[in-house]
């Protein structure tokens, strides 16, 4: 299958494209391809030299922001995801000029006078905590060592606290047979 057809594809059942192939956004026919299925392209940054695992914990980390903006934007626009020691991994969009992609007009809160609600750039999203701390119990330690305090905190994100859960759940089912 050409790119240009499963970016078609892509479009038309309006899903967004994550790829590592960053000549989409510079190859003609399939750039054109982005812009006719106005397409939502997250394209990653260095793909030669980073680990897939990489990829995946820069991707669970900018899940929400991801998310946003394919919710709240149209197509068609390419986005670069960096890896996750990077500041700032995710970049904001690359709106391809005269195809009517932007932000989406926000049509709740536009005054019952006004004719036509204005463009705004997005807001901040509410969303719940992420992070939680966990406290351990001391460790234990010899006697002659008992006044260290040995516990921790350690501070997670609340979604990767529930996948070591099921990851120690699989763990000791595997480890019963």
């Amino acid at each position: 299958m050409l790119d240009k057809d499963w970016i078609a594809e892509c479009g038309r059942n309006e899903w967004a494209i994550i790829s590592g192939d960053k000549k989409i956004a510079v190859v003609p026919e399939e750039r054109q391809a982005v812009i006719d299925a106005k397409a939502k392209v997250f394209m990653f940054d260095d793909t030669h030299e980073t680990h897939t695992e990489d990829w995946a914990a820069a991707l669970l980390v900018a899940r929400h922001r991801l998310i946003d903006i394919v919710e709240r934007a149209d197509g068609p626009f390419f986005v670069v995801v960096k890896r996750c020691q990077v500041h700032g991994h995710i970049s904001h969009p690359e709106f391809i000029p005269d195809t009517g992609s932007g932000w989406k007009v926000r049509t709740e809160r536009a005054s019952a006078s006004s004719q036509s609600p204005a463009l705004t750039p997005p807001e901040t999203p509410k969303r719940k905590a992420q992070q939680t701390i966990i406290t351990f119990p001391p460790y234990p330690v010899p006697e002659q060592s008992a006044a260290v305090d040995q516990s921790e905190e350690i501070t997670i994100d609340t979604d990767t606290k529930a996948i070591m859960r099921e990851f120690y759940r699989e763990l000791k089912e595997r480890h019963k047979k």
